[in-house]
């Protein structure tokens, strides 16, 4: 067999080894989540975040699948809960042991780039555009 041929096929096998650990690794670290829980990391994160929410009406969106993360204090359950309003939109990180909300971020849009907050771009306008 020609060396090329012989290293592609290596190289080729190492690149499946490699994406399968990577599965592997992540299937493990993962956790499926029920509506119990769902509603316990809502009411935990509108129960945290209430200054922040401001009485607003939110969308909530929980993910389907939590992470499990380990720590010094061994593996913690979170899981990523969005708040989605017109402008703003607020993740939190809730643990789930505890209910604790331990990672907060709040992004809010003004002027034109509301228009890119729900993938509204503008290229397809620019490239049809005569000059």
């Amino acid at each position: 067999m020609n060396p090329w041929k012989t290293l592609a096929v290596v190289m080729i096998f190492l690149l499946i080894i490699a994406v399968g650990i990577r599965y592997i690794n992540t299937e493990e670290h993962t956790f499926s989540l029920n509506e119990e829980q769902k509603t316990f990391a809502i009411s935990s994160a509108q129960d945290a975040l209430k200054n922040e929410m401001g009485g607003s009406n939110y969308n909530i969106t929980v993910q389907y699948h939590g992470r499990i993360i380990s720590t010094a204090n061994g593996d913690k359950k979170v899981v990523r809960v969005v708040f989605t309003s017109s402008n703003i939109i607020i993740t939190a990180l809730v643990d789930m042991d505890t209910g604790d909300v331990v990672e907060m971020n709040k992004m809010e849009y003004s002027g034109w780039m509301t228009g890119y907050q729900y993938g509204e771009s503008l290229e397809h306008k620019r490239l049809l555009k005569a000059t």
